[in-house]
């Protein structure tokens, strides 16, 4: 199953072909991508993921909607897309726990289906100490390239 991009966006080049069959993979889960501040370009994950949503994810970045600061949240609802729903969660320059616990809640009260967090290439520090064991220990799925 293809997801519709708008042929007036170009393709990103910090978007890797890696990073593209990696979005692509993951048709029908509901994917949660976690984030540090955004300033300037999307990271590569997100730069993919924003290239085949025909750029919903850069549209709501420029209208300064969402920046990745901690405690930012953008839900994206897509029943024509092969992603259902999109989470972006912005941590800022620093995971906080008591952020990440509360995030974790709140995406898993989304319901069930399957879900899956995809390993940010722009992660807050502190990101990659913690957050994949607690992830691993809440039953939660994790994705690298």
């Amino acid at each position: 199953m293809n997801a519709p991009v708008s042929a007036t966006i170009p393709w990103p080049a910090e978007a890797g072909g890696l990073a593209l069959r990696a979005v692509d993979s993951l048709a029908g889960h509901t994917m949660i991508l976690p984030t540090g501040r955004l300033l300037g370009r999307l990271p590569t994950l997100s730069a993919a993921l924003d290239w085949r949503l025909g750029g919903r994810i850069a549209q709501r970045v420029a209208a300064e909607r969402f920046s990745g600061e901690s405690g930012e949240r953008l839900l994206l609802l897509l029943p024509e897309h092969p992603w259902p729903v999109v989470v972006l969660l912005g941590f800022g320059q620093q995971l906080d726990p008591d952020a990440f616990s509360a995030s974790l809640a709140q995406v898993r009260s989304l319901g069930g289906g399957r879900r899956v967090w995809l390993d940010p290439d722009l992660a807050p520090k502190g990101w990659r100490a913690a957050a994949p064991q607690w992830l691993r220990a809440a039953g939660e799925r994790l994705v690298g390239l």
